[in-house]
C-alpha cells in the first residue's frame, strides 16, 4: 500500500511562486501577487503544501536533528522535480542552499537548506555551492509582522556574496535557490536580487514545501 498518496502533494501552484492554486479562486496558472509585482526568480517549484505532517516532519528535521526527515523529504523534492519537463529542458547549472546566520548552524550543528541542497544535487547530479551566499544577521522574530516595505529592506540587508560567490557566479546562467520551506518568496526574491546582479541571468527556486 502507498502511503505517500495521502501527502499534502502541491500539484496545483502558481507557476511563478508556487502557491497551492486550489486554495485559490483563481484560473490563470499565476496568482494575483505574481500578477501585481512578478518576482526576480523565473519560477518555483516545491513538493507539499507545508501542513500536517509535512510540517511535522520539518519541525523535526529543524529542531530535533532528524535528519532522516530531511533526507526522505529531500527524496520527495526530486521525485517531484523529475516529473516537472523545464527540468529535463533546462536544468540549473548550480544549486545555492539559502545560508541559515551562523549562530543557527552551531545551534542546530548543520544548516537545513544544505542538507536538502546536498540531497537534491545528489539525486540530480547537479553541483551544490555552499557559503557563496552568506546570512549577514539574524531576522527580527517579529519580522512577520512587519510592513511589507521593512521586511524587504531587512532581508536585502541580511545577505552577502562571499569572495568565492563573486568570483564564481558570473560563470553561470541559470541557478536554482534552495530551501526547506518557501513562505511568500521574499526571501528568494533577496537572493535572486544578488545572484542577478553578480552576473547569473536567471534564478529558479526549488523548496520541500511551500506555505498556503
Amino acid at each position: 500500500m502507498d502511503c505517500t498518496k495521502d501527502l499534502p502533494w502541491n500539484t496545483v501552484y502558481c507557476n511563478q511562486c508556487a502557491l497551492p492554486m486550489d486554495l485559490l479562486e483563481n484560473t490563470s496558472d499565476i496568482c494575483s501577487d505574481c500578477l501585481q509585482s512578478s518576482p526576480l526568480f523565473s519560477y518555483s517549484r516545491t513538493a507539499f503544501h507545508y501542513q500536517f505532517p509535512i510540517k511535522q516532519l520539518i519541525g523535526a528535521f529543524k529542531e530535533q536533528q532528524n535528519t532522516l526527515a530531511g533526507t526522505l523529504l529531500s527524496q520527495c523534492l526530486v521525485h517531484q522535480l523529475l516529473l516537472d519537463d523545464s527540468l529535463l529542458e533546462l536544468p540549473p547549472e548550480i544549486l545555492i542552499p539559502v545560508p541559515s546566520h551562523k549562530s543557527s548552524v552551531h545551534k542546530r550543528g548543520y544548516n537545513p537548506a544544505e542538507v536538502v541542497a546536498q540531497k537534491i544535487g545528489k539525486g540530480l547530479s547537479i553541483p551544490v555551492a555552499e557559503h557563496w551566499i552568506l546570512k549577514q544577521k539574524k531576522s527580527p522574530k517579529n519580522q512577520k509582522s512587519l510592513p511589507a516595505p521593512q521586511r524587504k529592506l531587512n532581508l536585502q540587508q541580511a545577505f552577502t556574496l562571499s569572495a568565492q560567490g563573486l568570483e564564481q557566479l558570473h560563470k553561470f546562467y541559470r541557478v536554482a535557490i534552495i530551501d526547506d520551506v518557501m513562505t511568500t518568496g521574499s526571501t528568494a526574491n533577496a537572493m535572486a536580487s544578488l545572484l542577478l546582479g553578480a552576473g547569473v541571468r536567471e534564478v529558479i527556486v526549488w523548496a520541500i514545501a511551500r506555505t498556503p
